[in-house]
């Protein structure tokens, strides 16, 4: 699904990531919460980090990391 259709039928859902990869950001602004869908790729966590400041949502209030694979294009900023 493209990427505007996808965030306008699920207006909490943030598509991010590179055209390689996608991962997604799952925000809940009456907490202040997030959740990230994939880590992405080892060169975006400026990409995971911009996203969350433009929400309101601190860094340190990202609370579940969900990981749909283990192939290193979705795993690779957990560290």
């Amino acid at each position: 699904m493209h990427r505007r259709r996808l965030e306008k039928a699920f207006p909490r859902l943030h598509v991010i990531g590179s055209f390689l990869v996608r991962n997604y950001l799952l925000i809940d602004q009456d907490h202040k919460e997030a959740t990230l869908i994939d880590s992405g790729l080892l060169w975006e966590p400026h990409t995971v980090q911009k996203r969350l400041r433009a929400n309101g949502i601190k860094l340190e209030h990202l609370t579940t990391i969900l990981l749909t694979h283990g192939h290193l294009e979705h795993t690779a900023n957990l560290a």
